[in-house]
């Protein structure tokens, strides 16, 4: 009973892959950016004292302990966000 999961998702990737990557992701970044914009978060001046270091080794850095990052804890806020507005769009 219901909707066909995999009839419906070959529906969708056939529509996306008509309208082509950058055509989704000018409509995505339109779409969740005016949700996304309206927050900003700056823990303990941590965007400011950013230093360039890939995600693997600063969950590496953070499980050890040695000195608290903020910038990745901002990050992970600012992930979540993003996870949250774009699976909660209709469509």
């Amino acid at each position: 009973m219901g909707v066909d999961p995999i009839n419906t998702t070959k529906s969708w990737i056939d529509l996306a892959t008509k309208k082509g990557y950058k055509s989704l992701y000018e409509e995505h970044y339109a779409d969740y950016s005016s949700l996304f914009n309206r927050v900003k978060l700056n823990i303990n001046n941590a965007s400011t004292n950013f230093i360039d270091i890939p995600i693997t080794q600063r969950l590496t850095n953070y499980k050890k302990g040695d000195a608290p990052d903020f910038y990745l804890e901002q990050l992970y806020y600012q992930f979540g966000r993003y996870l949250l507005i774009a699976s909660s769009r209709p469509g």
